[in-house]
């Protein structure tokens, strides 16, 4: 809805308004579902921490859409994890 659009948009730019200026992004997982569904997610870096983007597609005739949209802060939490001996192969 519109509204949960705008909380959206005003929290991200508070986060944004923390973490500093924007420096690039780098896509870091691609994901489909059959043909009409797809899940990016991103790194994207600003100048004191990185966020993760995710962004989902959905395209049920000929034209993709905006399924669904996060973002995150957890990527610390997750290489931390994926650091752990049991991950080594």
């Amino acid at each position: 809805s519109t509204g949960d659009i705008e909380n959206l948009k005003k929290d991200l730019n508070a986060h944004i308004n923390l973490i500093g200026n924007y420096c690039g992004y780098e896509i870091i997982s691609e994901r489909s579902i059959g043909e009409s569904l797809k899940h990016y997610s991103c790194i994207v870096k600003y100048d004191r921490q990185p966020l993760r983007f995710s962004f989902m597609f959905y395209k049920a005739c000929s034209s993709w859409v905006l399924y669904n949209f996060r973002y995150d802060d957890n990527l610390i939490d997750e290489l931390d994890e994926a650091a752990k001996f049991y991950y080594l192969k």
